[in-house]
């Protein structure tokens, strides 16, 4: 004899968990409900004894001697009890036992052997009517806890499933099969692999699961799945390991949610941050490089990189001609892009320039015509187009146009940010030709100043008609030598102009002394002595002129401290002072003064040598020296 006692449900999932549990029979009489009791025999005299035996209880017996009837019988109706004769031959008791537990699980099964009497059998038939009777309750219970489970379980905006250690469906949530598009019972018995998902997800379904058996880990992954109506989503799935009772792992219980519009936020975010990046990097490009060439250059391969396009261009505007010339580039196939001009108004670029607005090739026939016509972009398999003028504080400074081989869509996102890289382009070319403005100011008046301080030197030269050309000489052969010591250009320049401005202090000098044909006095010597200092009261009120001061202040300072007007010794000389101390000593010993005649070069040499180490520094000297030998200075 079989009977099923129903004692317990579990079912759980990660964080939820049901239960529901039977409660045991109370210890009390109870009624014992009528049932209907199906036998099957070929004793039909036993039946008989029996069914009389029980016809008060209210008892419904079905008997049957044929085991096709009596199947048909089982799956059609339903039964409380199912007794059947263990001498029937074994296929058809075999049969008829499956089918009855296939047709209702919870059937309790009496098997008869041998000859019972009557009375064991209705002993035997009362006691299982009484436990199905008190287990009736119990089993409805169950039955509606087990329904509230799969109502809650739908209710879960979540999908809900349990696999088999082969990755078979168990168990699932209405929401798997409104994902699949199939119903439960084509579901069930069927591994991923079977439901015709796309192969990657497939993929990473089976790999995941595997884990989940093998390690014995709840573990997490994404998949994209296409849903019935076609459209493509994708799902976050989480596995965890369901064990046997001895702690194997039986099989996988799951959840899984469409993350679909969490992933979409998280490429936007991820979209916007490469944008920010992007225009982070033209900044740094406008502001660390002067050359416009490269910023642009920077600014064409962001946009290729960021609009996902196959080229892009941009094009100077030349007002005073007027047209657009290319500028930068990159992408095409042939060169002849690079030699592309526009005339204002003509063309496509001349068009967008006109009309300061973005144009494309989707939505302007015009510009569709001119794209197929224009010479430059002939080979090139380009099938969308968009041109933007680049405009800074008002003013038109270029056109960007930009190209694709393949068409690709375009929103609203899309177009802002080559809107915003069109501005970082008009901004760097502004900024570029403001600073090349500026130079040519810097240089137009650095040039101005040196005009002045030539026509300064030019005069004092006039006032000494003897030392005429003296200047002129002194500042080349110092910036020789300078250059010869490896000294900057960027100080040559202030070398220079303290050359051209190391007599300036003498127009503070009487000319009864400047010029006068003898020798000086002592206190006219102390007048002369104090031009150095006029000088620098003159020149120190300029500012661009300040980093020139050492040699008209400095120039009469001596290596051994016995100079004017400071008495500076060594070092503590500015180096610019003590290398022009030996070239004007040089130029003066060999020029006609009103109270001596010119040095020869034999003796202002020697004189030099004598004096280094006194006058002057013994390096700079030997170099000087050594540079005197060469031919460009024997004309000097």
């Amino acid at each position: 004899m079989q009977i099923l006692y129903l004692s317990s449900l579990l079912r759980s999932y990660n964080d939820v968990t049901v239960i529901f549990k039977n409660r045991q029979p109370e210890e009390t009489e109870m009624a014992i409900s009528a049932g209907r009791i199906f036998i099957f025999t070929r004793r039909t005299a036993w039946v008989e004894r029996l069914r009389k035996a029980i016809s008060d209880s209210g008892h419904e017996i079905i008997h049957h001697t044929r085991s096709k009837e009596a199947i048909l019988t089982l799956v059609s109706e339903r039964f409380d009890l199912f007794i059947i004769d263990s001498r029937i031959a074994d296929k058809d008791r075999t049969t008829l036992l499956k089918t009855a537990a296939q047709a209702d699980p919870g059937l309790t099964q009496i098997l008869i052997f041998g000859q019972p009497e009557v009375d064991d059998v209705l002993s035997i038939v009362r006691s299982a009517l009484e436990s199905k009777t008190r287990a009736e309750p119990e089993v409805q219970s169950v039955h509606r806890d087990a329904q509230s489970y799969h109502d809650l379980m739908d209710s879960i905006p979540v999908l809900v499933f349990k696999l088999d250690a082969r990755g078979r469906f168990t168990d699932i949530n209405r929401n798997v099969s409104q994902v699949f598009g199939l119903p439960e019972s084509e579901i069930i018995g069927k591994s991923v692999t079977e439901l015709n998902v796309p192969v990657e997800a497939a993929r990473v379904w089976e790999a995941l699961q595997h884990r989940v058996i093998v390690k014995g880990e709840t573990l997490e992954d994404e998949i994209s799945l296409q849903l019935p109506d076609g459209a493509w989503r994708v799902f976050g799935v989480r596995l965890s390991p369901i064990f046997d009772p001895d702690g194997k792992v039986a099989g996988t219980i799951g959840m899984s949610h469409d993350i679909t519009g969490r992933k979409q936020n998280e490429n936007i975010i991820q979209r916007q941050l490469e944008q920010f990046r992007a225009l982070h990097t033209i900044d740094l490009a406008i502001l660390s490089s002067t050359d416009l060439r490269i910023t642009l250059d920077t600014i064409i391969a962001e946009i290729i990189r960021q609009l996902g396009v196959d080229a892009a261009a941009i094009f100077l505007y030349k007002p005073d001609r007027p047209l657009f010339e290319f500028a930068s580039g990159r992408g095409f196939r042939h060169t002849a892009i690079s030699r592309a001009r526009a005339r204002f108004g003509e063309g496509l670029a001349g068009r967008v320039a006109i009309e300061r607005r973005l144009i494309s090739r989707e939505t302007s026939p015009a510009s569709q015509a001119d794209f197929e016509q224009s010479v430059y972009l002939r080979g090139e398999s380009f099938v969308q187009y968009w041109a933007l003028p680049l405009i800074s504080k008002g003013q038109l400074k270029g056109v960007l146009e930009v190209f694709s081989r393949t068409p690709i869509e375009t929103g609203e996102e899309w177009i802002s940010f080559l809107e915003a890289l069109a501005s970082q382009a008009a901004i760097s070319i502004d900024n570029s030709q403001l600073f090349s403005d500026l130079q040519r100011s810097n240089l137009e008046l650095a040039l101005a100043y040196d005009e002045t301080i030539e026509g300064w030197a030019s005069a004092l030269d006039l006032h000494d008609r003897e030392f005429e050309g003296h200047t002129r000489r002194v500042t080349d052969i110092c910036l020789h030598l300078a250059r010869l010591m490896n000294i900057s250009e960027e100080n040559i320049v202030h070398i220079r102009r303290g050359a051209l401005l190391h007599d300036i202090g003498k127009l503070g000098i009487p000319d009864s002394i400047l010029l006068k044909p003898g020798p000086l006095t002592d206190e006219e010597w102390e007048v002369v002595k104090r031009h150095p200092i006029y000088a620098y009261e003159l020149l120190s009120p300029i500012s661009f002129l300040r980093p020139a001061l050492n040699i008209p202040y400095h120039h009469h300072e001596n290596w051994d401290g016995s100079g004017y007007p400071l008495g500076l010794k060594g070092e503590r000389i500015p180096f610019e002072a003590r290398m022009f101390a030996v070239v004007n000593t040089w130029d003066v010993l060999r020029s006609n003064r009103p109270y001596r005649e010119a040095w020869t070069d034999e003796s202002a040499i020697r004189y030099i040598q004598e004096q280094s180490g006194q006058r002057f520094d013994p390096l700079i000297t030997e170099i000087f020296l050594s540079m005197l030998e060469s031919p460009e200075l024997n004309s000097q």
